[in-house]
């Protein structure tokens, strides 16, 4: 069977939780032995990020690459690209750069750019010559939606990968046959929000990455400092955390947001004790030197990849109140309150009260084993439901009946009629 995902978003970006997944997913479906494409552009979460870093990632995989480049016409303009093909662990993959993908850290201007239109112009091309049974995208272009009705006209499957909750418009689901979400709290918001029915398959998680073979316990530790994702009520977690154990240390590890954007404000800038690790392909890098994890999100999130990773490695996860991160840990011990005055984007800084119960637990985790180990042991147990087999599993269970669903529907709708009795 044979499936194609394109998006405009580079899928090999490891700082985007929604390429980082959907590529493991696509790496599940080749190990099972299906025909997986992609088609991708090179958009990354990191706004900083340029067409050497994406070449960068590329390189880091030590694929032989074959680079094709060309020239388009768009509505009078002339745009440039570079195609780079090459063989990402069985996928065989096409990232289409066009020359000003990286012009701007506003994607919408690149988006309505006549360049934008090249690349759905190569994408049409890949759907044409490819014809696959099954055809996945992400992302809130309406084009990606025209590409789904295109496929669906001839009688092959589509599936949407929604990894966030920032979707508003209903009508931009029509054209697939199945929207997939990373957990039940992100299933019920869309069906209460938007009307529409939604498969929950949580994110396939490459242990091997993930899981340290041994734990130094040094830090308490945060993995990307976006102002979502709590960086500010973060920076009120360690000022008062420093007053009173000066010697516990924070370790800050690069993500979409860097650590040095702690330093935007002068109470991060005071804060003593801290470190920093780069961005990496390998968490288990940082996950061996954590002590206690901390997701202290602002935002409503449709899952909890680093609470799951946290825990899988048997790491105290403490988490924020918000979205699916309660439901990915399961011990309410661990869920911890944010007041509603902090909003996703949140530039407050926390007072004392109301980071007493983060810090309380903090100190309490570090100074007695038992209970860290109590802990960790039932936030493992819970995510024991997104173990890499069982997530396997529901993929291929959902991508098989789409095939065999669909082949049914066409058959039937294309059959000839029954010849009429004389």
């Amino acid at each position: 069977m044979r499936l194609l995902f394109a998006s405009p978003h580079n899928y090999l970006d490891q700082t985007s939780g929604a390429a980082i997944s959907t590529r493991e997913s696509l790496l599940a479906l080749v190990r099972a032995g299906w025909d997986v494409r992609v088609v991708c552009g090179g958009l990354c979460d990191d706004p900083q990020m340029k067409t050497t870093g994406v070449l960068q990632k590329i390189a880091q995989k030590d694929f032989p690459c074959v680079l094709r480049k060309g020239s388009s016409t768009v509505r009078g303009q002339n745009a440039t690209w570079g195609e780079y093909n090459f063989k990402d662990s069985g996928i065989a993959t096409s990232v289409f750069i066009t020359n000003d993908m990286f012009a701007s850290s506003n994607r919408a201007l690149w988006f309505a750019s006549p360049s934008s239109e090249v690349f759905y112009r190569r994408l049409s091309k890949a759907l044409d010559a490819y014809n696959p049974d099954i055809f996945a995208t992400y992302g809130g272009d309406q084009r990606n939606a025209l590409a789904a009705e295109t496929v669906r006209n001839r009688g092959a499957s589509t599936a949407f990968y929604l990894h966030n909750l920032e979707y508003r418009k209903p009508e931009l689901f029509k054209s697939f046959d199945s929207v997939i979400v990373p957990s039940e709290f992100a299933k019920r918001f869309y069906k209460e929000k938007l009307g529409i029915e939604t498969v929950a398959i949580p994110p396939l998680i490459d242990e091997t990455k993930v899981l340290a073979d041994s734990n130094s316990r040094e830090f308490v530790a945060l993995v990307n400092p976006a102002l979502e994702k709590g960086r500010c009520f973060f920076i009120g977690i360690a000022r008062e955390l420093g007053k009173i154990r000066p010697e516990i240390p924070f370790l800050v590890v690069d993500g979409r947001a860097k650590a040095k954007s702690i330093c935007a404000s002068s109470e991060g800038r005071a804060l003593q004790n801290l470190y920093w690790l780069p961005t990496t392909d390998e968490p288990r890098d940082f996950y061996k030197r954590t002590r206690v994890l901390l997701v202290p999100s602002l935002c409503e999130e449709s899952f909890g990849r680093t609470a799951v990773e946290g825990a899988l490695n048997s790491i105290p996860v403490l988490v924020s109140n918000r979205g699916a991160l309660p439901e990915v840990v399961g011990d309410p011990r661990a869920v911890l309150p944010i007041p509603k005055r902090f909003e996703k984007y949140s530039k407050l800084i926390p007072t004392p009260e109301e980071v007493a119960p983060w810090v309380e637990l903090i100190v309490k985790l570090w100074d007695d084993d038992a209970l860290a180990r109590e802990l960790a042991a039932s936030e493992k147990a819970s995510v024991a439901n997104f173990s890499r087999k069982i997530v396997e599993e529901k993929t291929l269970a959902l991508f098989e009946y789409l095939v065999n669903q669909k082949a049914s529907e066409f058959r039937n709708a294309h059959s000839p009629d029954e010849p009429t009795p004389s």
